[in-house]
């Protein structure tokens, strides 16, 4: 009995700049990029993880930038010292400064996006 060889994709006349197509890999019969959870048992014993997660984002069609806005990760967070911005925005306001000039120096001083320096300048106020 003859097993069929798996075509492979001839690479030496591929140009390296240019992206593999990954809608060559897999076929209908398995769950290359359908499912990808690399908690279940057939995820994990794959030897094609990494590219069936490429292959499942692409699918998806949704960019990094869209994920982030519609998730908090953690890993991301800014890990700011609340009680010392609020402190020095006080020391601001006091000398008469506007909002906008205390948001821009708390976020050069402290290097916090802007966005959080206002909900913080709301908790003062």
């Amino acid at each position: 009995m003859k097993q069929k060889k798996q075509q492979q994709m001839d690479l030496s006349n591929h140009d390296p700049l240019e992206p593999i197509d990954l809608s060559k890999f897999g076929s209908d019969e398995d769950c290359f990029g359908q499912a990808y959870d690399l908690s279940t048992k057939e995820c994990k014993l794959c030897g094609d993880s990494e590219l069936c997660a490429f292959k499942m984002s692409q699918n998806m069609n949704i960019t990094r930038k869209q994920l982030d806005e519609k998730n908090h990760y953690k890993d991301l967070d800014v890990l700011e010292d609340v009680d010392a911005i609020k402190k020095f925005m006080r020391k601001l306001k006091r000398k008469g400064e506007s909002r906008k000039y205390i948001i821009t120096k708390c976020s050069e001083k402290f290097e916090v996006p802007s966005r959080d320096l206002r909900n913080i300048y709301k908790q003062i106020s």
